[in-house]
């Protein structure tokens, strides 16, 4: 994971996976944050694997359930 130190914001991830011997990797960016009920979303991430673009997802709307504790979403030491 890639974060902001200036903003403490994520703003990429990075992985690898291995299938029956192959290995693939992939990394998600992380743009267009937004506050939604005092937590900061990502609305905006770009897909690549192996290198390469192969999509992105746009968030329309998020909504958190009442049941998460304040502090599901907090940064943890």
């Amino acid at each position: 994971v890639d974060v902001d130190e200036k903003n403490k914001r994520v703003v990429g991830s990075w992985g690898i996976m291995v299938l029956e011997g192959q290995r693939m990797e992939f990394a998600t960016l992380y743009e267009d944050y937004r506050l939604v009920d005092g937590k900061l979303v990502a609305f905006k991430e770009k897909h690549y694997a192996m290198g390469s673009y192969i999509g992105y997802t746009e968030l329309e709307s998020v909504s958190f359930s009442p049941d998460f504790a304040p502090d599901t979403f907090s940064p943890q030491p």
